[in-house]
């Protein structure tokens, strides 16, 4: 039997015909295909992204490796340096003590030579003062002997006359007058202060008349500035001062009369028997 043309051509469009359903199944087919491979796609990515920074990390941790490795080789630097430091310090401070027990050793070997020096010096001054009173009072007597009676009659007149005659009496007589009457190495002195005793001594010394009698070495002991500078009137107890304020009085009255009678009736005229000075800044000035 023979087909013709237009018979084929029916059979071919009957057997390709697609329905509705069968078209959506295609399509969804090439969606999930499609989200297969975005997901295949993005799968692979991710893991590309994954690698790369599994590579950065790996480089991080080796550089933060090496540079821990770096900074434990500094500290250990350090600890030596500040073990270092540590041991210089402890030196320096080990020879702060030993100075500063040399200082103290040598201020107390001080303070115990001062001492010893003004025991000493005291043991002299007492001695020296001790043989120029007795050669004063045995010089003192044979003048009594001949002033006794006129000193007992002057003593007994009014103290104007008293004062308009002592013009003519002589310094040694003057002074004897007033020790007859006031007595001041022993009633007037004990009454002074510390710091009364220390003018008096202080002016003693720069009586230029006085003065001139020290020998260069106390006159440079007494000279402001030298290098041995250390007077009479500091570094003394009170019991120190009252023997170093009779020691130039005694010598005065032996050498210059005048300048014993100064301090004498300075004394006499400012101090009063019955009352102890303490620190009275006023009669610390002798004019």
């Amino acid at each position: 039997m023979t087909t013709t043309t237009a018979e084929i051509t029916t059979a071919s469009v009957k057997r390709t015909r697609v329905t509705t359903k069968d078209a959506m199944e295609e399509l969804k087919k090439q969606i999930q295909r499609g989200d297969e491979n975005r997901e295949r796609l993005y799968a692979e990515r991710q893991d590309v992204t994954i690698l790369r920074k599994k590579s950065l990390l790996i480089i991080n941790v080796q550089t933060n490796r090496q540079k821990l490795i770096d900074l434990k080789e500094q500290i250990k630097q350090i600890n030596a340096s500040i073990l270092e430091s540590n041991l210089e310090v402890a030196k320096i401070e080990s020879n702060r003590r030993n100075k500063l027990k040399e200082i103290h050793s040598w201020g107390s070997e001080r303070r115990n030579i001062s001492r010893e020096l003004n025991t000493l010096e005291m043991k002299e001054v007492i001695a020296t003062t001790k043989k120029e009173i007795s050669a004063c009072e045995k010089e003192a007597k044979k003048r009594a002997s001949k002033c006794k009676t006129l000193l007992s009659e002057i003593s007994k007149l009014p103290e104007e006359i008293v004062d308009y005659i002592r013009g003519f009496i002589p310094y040694e007589v003057r002074n004897q007058m007033i020790e007859h009457t006031y007595n001041p190495m022993r009633r007037l002195i004990p009454k002074m202060d510390k710091w009364l005793l220390y003018a008096f001594i202080k002016d003693f010394y720069r009586n230029p008349n006085y003065f001139a009698y020290l020998s260069p070495e106390e006159a440079q002991r007494h000279t402001y500035g030298s290098p041995t500078y250390s007077p009479a009137c500091v570094n003394g107890s009170i019991t120190a001062l009252r023997i170093r304020i009779m020691r130039p009085i005694v010598e005065m009255k032996h050498k210059d009369p005048a300048v014993a009678y100064k301090f004498l009736s300075t004394i006499a005229i400012l101090i009063k028997p019955d009352k102890v000075y303490k620190c009275n800044y006023s009669l610390r000035t002798l004019n």
